[in-house]
């Protein structure tokens, strides 16, 4: 946390300068015939090793447009080596991971991702969980590696889905995923297991 004192004295504190941190607070105000409103904010943290985003189950659209995640600061975090942690949340903008090496851990659940996502010849070391998300544009995982598993059960991809070429270490799990337009496979490798 922030070091009032050491502030004083000139000194910097990192938490203070480098890190957002955001708590989830629910708000109660009372609006005449409306009665309590219930106002929502998303747990939302940028520390030195994680970036994470979370709104709440029952937020509505209106909540998730108002908390916007972009896509830049989620390619930012992955290539400074963070974790990455977003869920039921909206992200804007192409995110762009070609030939990054990705150190920690990438989880995006039920999220919108409304820009291109492009993952070619990326190198995964641990699990990406992509689990119910929706994709709304071209989806491309050309030659990418996964020394994990890579799982995308429940997710719906409304553009062409590439994943020509991947190389699996343990497991990809489809199940129940939606493909509505063209998706590739060609010359993808599993170690273990695949599931669709």
């Amino acid at each position: 946390g922030c070091n009032p004192a050491g502030a004083a004295q000139g000194t910097t504190n990192d938490n203070c300068l480098r890190d957002r941190t955001w708590r989830f607070l629910r708000l109660y105000t009372f609006t005449g015939k409306k009665g309590l409103d219930q106002i929502m904010q998303p747990i939302r943290e940028n520390a030195p090793f994680f970036l994470k985003f979370v709104l709440p189950d029952d937020c509505n659209e209106t909540d998730k447009e108002e908390n916007l995640v972009a896509a830049e600061e989620v390619a930012e975090a992955l290539k400074s080596g963070k974790a990455v942690e977003i869920i039921n949340a909206v992200i804007k903008g192409d995110l762009i991971l070609r030939s990054m090496t990705v150190q920690d851990q990438v989880t995006i659940r039920r999220s919108k991702i409304r820009g291109l996502l492009d993952c070619s010849y990326a190198t995964f070391k641990k699990v990406v969980s992509l689990e119910n998300s929706t994709f709304e544009q071209d989806v491309t995982f050309t030659g990418a590696l996964f020394e994990k598993s890579i799982l995308c059960n429940g997710s719906v991809f409304r553009g062409k889905a590439d994943f020509g070429g991947i190389q699996i270490g343990i497991s990809a799990v489809f199940t129940e995923a939606m493909f509505i337009q063209d998706a590739s496979f060609n010359s993808a490798q599993v170690e273990q297991h695949i599931f669709f």
